[in-house]
């Protein structure tokens, strides 16, 4: 009797079946915030630090131009204790760029932004699947904050992009276990080494690398029962990798910075100590009242992200917790790494967040230092969504939960379109009680991004019929809106600069607004709510 032969398919494994459909609803919505990225990077104004970035920007290229010879970038400001990886690469484009040398560095920006979503996907699909992966990417780039500042904060942004790249490769190497390739072990380093290449103070980083695997490998051990000299050599092994990602990274850090290269050990060191200890103690408003910066109460920080957070957010980390405790009940005890990769994205949150209250270290500006911790937070909320759905039988509450979050994602999109190209102005409604209930309680436009609708303002609607130039001064930084008049305007308007100007600009911070002479011609103002203002000091004198 012939025995027939083994049938061999080709058909993918259920698994890339159940994953194809979150594959391709990521590259749509890669494809849609791409296009809206393109369509809408020119649209944003110009932040206070901007100007002083640019500047750092050019002194790091012309070190590498000159191969070390050109030094100012080492001692520019204070801004020679960041790293320039960034802020080179951003300049570059912005010097080729045909609309403009702040246009491009625009661009850049989004398109780091845009990394970050691919970041969140990475992470989130390691941590629980593509569903997952996904729905991190879908959290992310809906929260207003994270894509408000995708285009002008060329500090902030960019950390967060590399940080979350940094975290799907430490997730990564907790997966490999209990033996960390050493390919991943570089690729751990290069990630951690272009986070450190933009700010140095971002060393806590590595403390999550050694944690989740040194944690990751000792539990693998207690589960396996495995004898004292198998533990030995993989924590030898471990060891040597963990050297290497730190050896990797600071040597990437140190290229991509001068002030790095010129002192590779003790001048990174002196810039941890400095960010540390940076000092700000300019009056912000917190819950209504003026306090400085170094008297913040320690609730400053949390109220401040509570505050930023869609509600969507919260109901996924709600469901999070739901899922959790429906598993315990069920039972359901430690089974694989799902429980160190959740502790990893609690760890990576709350953290940071609890030494700088610990240490008392200066915050401002509500949480723009700390938008690294949105793409965990969003892999977080959007894994508790996920883990609801499939641990709860009911399907009255898995639709229930799946129709508020996308109510609550119409919502926010609603909340992002009107408040645009000012998405960074976003507060929640369950403890802010939206933009209009924020101002006045909280810092709005703190950047200055509005100053360019209101010079755009004055370019369509101001015609004093006049011969000399029209002199605007500006409350925060003239650049914020002279860069746009003076392009524009073929000399008609020209920015102040210390002369006597006809028109003032102001925002609401540090209440210019109520401290500029003049009358007022125009607000700038989102769902009713003041940003800009346009003030005529003296008007021009006619002409003759």
């Amino acid at each position: 009797m012939d025995v027939p032969p083994p049938v061999v398919s080709d058909a993918a494994p259920p698994e890339a079946v159940r994953a194809q459909p979150w594959h391709l609803a990521f590259g749509v919505l890669m494809g849609v915030a791409t296009v809206v990225a393109l369509a809408t990077f020119l649209d944003y104004g110009l932040t206070w630090d901007e100007d002083m970035q640019r500047q750092y920007a050019e002194r790091v290229l012309a070190w590498y131009r000159t191969l070390g010879r050109d030094r100012s970038a080492v001692d520019f400001a204070n801004l020679y204790l960041y790293g320039g990886f960034f802020e080179a690469l951003a300049q570059w484009v912005g010097e080729r760029f045909p609309a403009g040398v702040y246009e491009g560095r625009h661009l850049v920006n989004g398109v780091f932004a845009l990394l970050g979503l691919g970041g969140a996907w990475q992470l989130g699909r390691r941590c629980g699947g593509p569903r997952v992966g996904f729905l991190s990417a879908l959290f992310l780039v809906l929260h207003p904050l994270y894509w408000g500042h995708a285009f002008n904060n060329p500090k902030d942004l960019p950390l967060a992009t590399l940080s979350v790249w940094t975290l799907a490769a430490v997730v990564r190497g907790m997966e490999l276990l209990p033996r960390v390739p050493w390919r991943q072990v570089l690729l751990t380093g290069g990630a951690l080494g272009l986070v450190l290449a933009v700010r140095a103070g971002a060393i806590f980083h590595f403390g999550y690398v050694g944690l989740a695997w040194v944690g990751g490998l000792l539990v693998h051990h207690w589960r396996a029962d495995s004898r004292s000299r198998e533990l030995l050599r993989d924590v030898g092994r471990l060891g040597l990798g963990l050297l290497l990602v730190l050896a990797v990274a600071w040597g990437v850090m140190v290229f991509f910075w001068p002030y790095g290269l010129v002192r590779p050990f003790k001048n990174p060191l002196n810039a941890i100590r400095e960010a540390a200890a940076f000092e700000w103690d300019e009056p912000l408003r917190f819950l209504g009242r003026d306090v400085r910066g170094r008297r913040l109460p320690w609730t400053y920080l949390p109220v401040s992200i509570g505050i930023s957070l869609p509600e969507f957010f919260y109901l996924g980390l709600l469901a999070g917790v739901g899922a959790w405790v429906a598993r315990w009940r069920a039972g359901w005890r430690w089974a694989g790494q799902g429980w160190m990769k959740a502790g990893l994205l609690l760890f990576a949150i709350l953290f940071p967040i609890g030494a700088v209250i610990v240490a008392r270290s200066t915050v401002y500006d509500g949480m723009r230092h700390f938008l690294f911790v949105l793409p965990p937070l969003a892999v977080l909320a959007a894994w508790g969504v996920s883990s609801l759905w499939d641990v709860v039988g009911a399907r009255a509450v898995r639709v229930g939960v799946a129709v508020a979050c996308a109510a609550g994602m119409a919502w926010v999109v609603g909340e992002m379109v009107s408040l645009h190209p000012y998405q960074s102005v976003y507060f929640n409604r369950l403890l802010a009680g939206g933009l209009r209930g924020a101002a006045g309680r909280f810092e709005t436009d703190y950047w200055g991004a509005s100053y360019r609708e209101a010079a755009e303002w004055l370019l369509r609607e101001y015609h004093p019929d006049t011969d000399e130039p029209i002199v605007v001064a500006n409350r925060s930084a003239d650049f914020l809106s002279s860069y746009f008049l003076e392009r524009a305007s073929g000399g008609r308007f020209v920015g102040a600069y210390g002369r006597e100007p006809h028109l003032i600009l102001a925002t609401e911070r540090w209440d210019w607004h109520k401290r500029t002479p003049g009358r007022l011609l125009h607000v700038v103002r989102r769902q009713g709510v003041p940003l800009a203002y346009v003030f005529e000091v003296r008007p021009p004198a006619p002409r003759r």
